[in-house]
């Protein structure tokens, strides 16, 4: 028991976990195949991405294991978009995953974790 604080107080960062799963789609790419990931933020990343790349979407989710927190500030992020850049040779091995919002401090850490575990050890991140 601590002086000034109750037991009663809701936990102010709850333990939140994402999961990364690769659903059928996407020409059957698996994604420990991409050799990097390019993760584009809001603004001026995402326009460049989606107007310069020759982009294909997949059916790839990185999203929360249980239900989204209702009330949070700031707000939880929305699942990422996923598509796939096609090299000179035509193999697709880079993905890009375009963020539609920021991603709080307090989440970074669990979706940065989940999105490796997706794409295995030796991927490279962009």
């Amino acid at each position: 028991i601590q002086p000034d604080a109750s037991d009663e107080e809701d936990d102010e960062d709850p333990d939140v976990d994402f999961a990364f799963k690769a659903s059928e789609g996407g020409e059957g790419v698996n994604p420990s195949s991409c050799r990097a990931v390019v993760v584009c933020s809001p603004g001026a990343a995402t326009a460049f991405a989606l107007s310069a790349l020759p982009l294909e979407p997949v059916a790839w989710t990185l999203d929360f294991v249980k239900d989204r927190p209702r009330r949070a500030f700031p707000p939880p992020p929305k699942p990422p978009r996923f598509y796939l850049a096609r090299g000179s040779g035509g193999e697709a091995r880079t993905a890009v995953a375009v963020l539609e919002g920021p991603l709080p401090d307090n989440l970074s850490s669990a979706w940065a974790e989940a999105l490796l575990s997706g794409f295995g050890a030796d991927v490279e991140v962009v």
